[in-house]
């Protein structure tokens, strides 16, 4: 997560929940984690947290779109057994996609 301090992120880690983290952060963690469950269905009543804390509707469908391509990169990943990026790489790519945006790497459409 970047722009937030490793101590936040840990506590992200460890328990959403209870992270010291915003409300919209706390409610788009909780409806990340129901939208990746492969066994429960998301519906509109899902979306609800969110709009109660206040994240845009950009900000709803940015997040959304990237559980789903994490997702199926994962998912491909286990399925075709090939290794995934290393962390390092992973922290340099959080970075520039921090500091610049999603649409700069984002494909057309």
């Amino acid at each position: 997560m970047q722009g937030y301090d490793s101590l936040v992120v840990q506590a992200v880690l460890d328990d959403w929940r209870s992270a010291p983290v915003s409300e919209q952060m706390r409610a788009t963690l909780g409806y990340l984690e129901k939208l990746v469950s492969p066994e429960v269905t998301v519906d509109a009543a899902d979306i609800a947290p969110m709009n109660i804390a206040g994240v845009s509707r950009i900000g709803m469908e940015e997040a959304t779109l990237i559980a789903l391509v994490y997702q199926t990169i994962c998912r491909l990943a286990d399925a075709l057994d090939f290794n995934l990026t290393p962390e390092e790489n992973l922290s340099s790519s959080g970075k520039f996609l921090y500091q610049f945006g999603y649409t700069t790497s984002s494909l057309p459409g």
